[in-house]
């Protein structure tokens, strides 16, 4: 009788014997935590946005790459919304290039991209501590309490909360920085090459660089630990040392396009939260006060300088709980051939950042001394956040053998229910390890308990002050400068990213250094804003301020005292040591933009003159007269920024540098246009890089192909590195 069809393929259901049902659904669990932890962020009402004073300020750089791809236009290298201007292809923000970051951007817009960004973000941390886990040969509930744990690990929340979303971008990728390393010591094929320098390149993109330089450090360390052969005479295993240098390069030359413009322009910028040699670091820790940082989930106490903190949640909260250090009690025994290289590696790794963390007593401070460029890198809490990562794993090595131990424990629990009369005998170790993992999933659910509320979207905002800004900008097109209100800076920088707009208010992270060649004095012209969006309860402060519009809660203010975007005057009055006055000016006739990276300039004067666009100098500026290339100078200026607050109104002052240019007599057609050497060498190598990677994947791909096509009575299982 011949069987029916749903009868034969139930016996093909059955026949087939599915080898990864368990790992499916370990990846299925940090899935649906992911989504759990970041549902409150999936909310696709615009008005609904990301919190934080740092978010717009941050994340709106992405919109002129997003208005580049969608326009055709150059790609954009310069970024002309902050302040007057600085690099945007060497600013150390940048995270374009990180596609799990970029694309949903590009795809549904900054406000919500980047939202969509954050919730993958968590997905990208709990998977990449769970690679790592089973990397290290970690047994399934050890690998989900480290994925789960970190995923959700109080150094990740606590910086979305104030916006500084590359940081929490960048600990997403932490650990598979760490694991791809594991990779390379532990494959001989070139795919793990590959894909370790990939997860390398992802982490240095995601922007900011803080936790790129923890996380360097730490990988020194466990390469100098994995690449020696520890015996009676320790020695140097050459073939793992000549992988992690291969992989190295690999991912240097990936991270190219953006590592070399920001080492080219290293000495053009400038970080105003930057401290020198001798001073005493806010948020120094030592190591015993440090650790509570793990283990005090009161937000209160971060809001204080008790113990040494920074009065900053973001800068100190790392709360993981007490379980990483009681499962780390195990350690001793866990210390066993296979995994004493990384346990030692890993502690010396928490060792190095509570150290850091300890910046103003350790010997950190010595190497900050010898190279003055780590001064600019002045939050020393946040190294708990990469220790956090490997204190997770130090109680990891603990609790995988703790519940190896209980499991293969042969103690038997008799039960009497007479004297003499044995009802029944319970195995006890599978009884304790039942317990064992109860509890590392109670943990776990209180590290979630305590962050679920840290995860969430602000309030909607008032449209004011982007409904200002787009009134402004379609009223006067041209280039000009505009002082935000603190309140409207925070909610609409992405508006004036997108509108092109120059807010002289977003002075955050870094600004363009003043340039060595300049003409006339130093501060020869005060440069205040031609518009000012503030709000009606605020005043600007000047004399000759018009109010132009009112939006509800934010008025339009003009500057009739402002200067051109684009002026000229005599040398000779240029020259002068007195400050540049509004009426030794004469304004430009044309000055626009001419694509992302280009000005246009055109001029008519009398007598030798110099041209000055309101444009901050940087490297990489060039300048063209009538077609033919000249020389370019700088007129030094105090920027004034307001900031409100105050009666009469708080300014700050941010010195710069004016881009200029000297002309002769006559009419002139000027072009400025920025450009980066060090981008089209990084671009070059980025792109053979990428095309050197391909290859070694096809020599996988033959390799494997070879070795199923040879005859052979044992299955040959290429070592793909993967874990």
């Amino acid at each position: 009788m011949r069987e029916s069809p749903i009868k034969t393929v139930l016996v093909r259901i059955r026949a087939v014997r599915f080898r990864h049902w368990g790992t499916l659904v370990e990846l299925a669990l940090i899935a649906f935590v992911a989504w759990l932890i970041a549902r409150p962020l999936l909310n696709f009402d615009p008005a609904r946005r990301l919190p934080g004073n740092e978010y717009q300020t941050h994340v709106g750089v992405i919109a002129p790459f997003i208005q580049a791809l969608k326009n055709g236009t150059d790609f954009p290298l310069w970024n002309a919304t902050a302040g007057t201007g600085r690099s945007l292809i060497a600013d150390p923000f940048l995270f374009v290039f990180n596609p799990f970051l970029s694309l949903p951007m590009l795809i549904w817009g900054v406000i919500n991209g980047s939202k969509v960004a954050v919730a993958l973000n968590f997905g990208v941390a709990g998977l990449g501590a769970w690679v790592m886990a089973r990397q290290l040969g970690f047994q399934a509930v050890t690998r989900l309490w480290c994925g789960l744990l970190y995923m959700l690990s109080g150094a990740i929340v606590s910086h979305l909360p104030v916006g500084q979303l590359q940081l929490s971008f960048a600990l997403g990728w932490l650990p598979w920085s760490v694991a791809s390393i594991l990779w390379v010591g532990q494959s001989r094929s070139y795919t793990a090459l590959v894909l370790a320098a990939l997860a390398q390149a992802m982490f240095f993109f995601a922007g900011n660089l803080y936790y790129q330089l923890y996380g360097l450090a730490s990988i020194l360390i466990i390469v100098a630990i994995n690449a020696v052969e520890w015996s009676a005479t320790p020695s140097l295993n050459v073939r793992a040392g000549l992988r992690y240098l291969a992989a190295g390069l690999l991912a240097l030359g990936l991270i190219a396009l953006q590592l070399f413009p920001q080492l080219a322009s290293r000495g053009a910028i400038r970080n105003d939260g930057g401290f020198g040699s001798d001073v005493e670091v806010e948020g120094s820790q030592k190591p015993a006060d440090a650790l509570l940082n793990y283990i005090v989930s009161d937000h209160d106490f971060y809001v204080t300088s008790l113990l040494g903190k920074a009065p900053y949640i973001q800068e100190s909260y790392r709360y993981v709980g007490v379980s990483p250090f009681l499962f780390a009690l195990f350690l001793a025994p866990a210390f066993r051939r296979g995994r004493r290289k990384q346990i030692v590696a890993f502690g010396l790794c928490f060792l190095l950042m509570l150290a850091w963390a300890d910046l103003n007593h350790s010997f950190v401070k010595e190497i900050y001394r010898a190279l003055p460029l780590l001064f600019q890198f002045r939050w020393p809490g946040r190294a708990l956040s990469v220790g956090g990562l490997f204190l997770i794993f130090l109680g990891a090595f603990g609790l995988d053998e703790l519940l190896a131990s209980l499991r293969s424990s042969q103690t038997l629990l008799s039960i009497f229910t007479a004297p003499g009369q044995q009802q029944f005998v319970i195995r006890l170790g599978p009884l304790l390890s039942s317990l064992v993992v109860v509890g590392a999933g109670l943990a776990v659910n209180d590290v979630y308990q305590a962050h679920k509320e840290m995860v969430s979207l602000s309030a909607e905002s008032s449209p004011d002050g982007e409904d200002a800004l787009r009134w402004l900008r379609e009223n006067d097109p041209g280039p000009y400068g505009i002082s935000t209100a603190l309140a409207v800076t925070e909610n609409g920088s992405i508006t004036g990213y997108e509108l092109g707009l120059r807010l002289f208010s977003i002075v955050d992270g870094w600004r363009s250094a003043r340039a060595t060649q300049q003409i006339g004095q130093e501060d020869a012209i005060s440069l205040p804003p031609t518009y000012w969006v503030i709000l009606n309860t605020d005043l600007p402060g000047l004399p000759n301020a018009d109010l132009l519009q009112t939006f509800d809660s934010v008025n339009v203010w003009r500057n009739r005292d402002s200067f051109p975007y684009a002026f000229y005057l005599p040398v000779d009055r240029a020259r002068a040591q007195t400050p540049i006055a509004l009426a030794d000016v004469t304004a430009a006739p044309v000055a626009r933009r001419d694509g992302p990276n280009r000005l246009l300039v055109e001029m008519e004067g009398e007598e030798a003159s110099l041209l000055v666009v309101s444009e901050a100098w940087f490297s990489g500026w060039q300048v063209w007269v009538d077609d033919r290339r000249a020389d370019l100078t700088t007129v030094s200026t105090a920027l004034n920024v307001y900031f409100g607050f105050e009666d009469p109104p708080l300014y700050l002052t941010f010195p710069a540098s004016l881009m200029a240019v000297q002309v002769s007599p006559g009419r002139h057609k000027v072009v400025f246009q920025f450009e980066s050497p060090a981008f089209k060498v990084g671009l070059a190598l980025s792109a053979a890089t990428l095309l050197i990677s391909a290859l070694l994947i096809w020599a996988d791909v033959r390799r494997v192909r070879a070795s199923k096509a040879k005859p052979s009575n044992t299955p040959t299982i290429p070592d793909t590195g993967l874990p």
